[in-house]
């Protein structure tokens, strides 16, 4: 599974809320925090975006400062922090795209999970 996937996947709670109820909740919060911190890791330290190029643009882990580009290496020009920004945001939105696209093609089947859920409880 590469990581695009996985952010669809870690997506897929919150796609589903919004395909099924038409609003978000709460409740794929910390799912919406673990598919950006992963989003940005995929810029920052895997050199995965074609917009970046393939540059670790991560700080020294053990010489971090609280600071506007928290986690950067400390040459990283604002200009290219935002950029970073853009492309974390980017990915994220076509992840979460994909997981709407992948569930709205399946939507029977995601309409059919409760009465699923509640026939494997008895």
């Amino acid at each position: 599974m590469s990581f695009g996937h996985g952010l669809a996947v870690m997506l897929g709670g919150r796609a589903a809320e919004a395909l099924t109820f038409d609003e978000v909740s709460t409740g794929a919060a910390d799912d919406l925090a673990r598919a950006t911190d992963l989003a940005r890791r995929m810029v920052t330290e895997f050199g995965m975006s074609p917009a970046l190029g393939p540059v670790r643009l991560a700080g020294d882990p053990q010489a971090v400062y609280l600071g506007p580009q928290f986690g950067l290496d400390s040459r990283v020009s604002q200009e290219t922090a935002a950029r970073l920004d853009s492309e974390t945001r980017r990915l994220v939105e076509e992840a979460l795209d994909s997981a709407s696209a992948l569930l709205s093609a399946h939507r029977g089947t995601l309409d059919g999970w409760p009465s699923v859920c509640a026939t494997r409880r008895r």
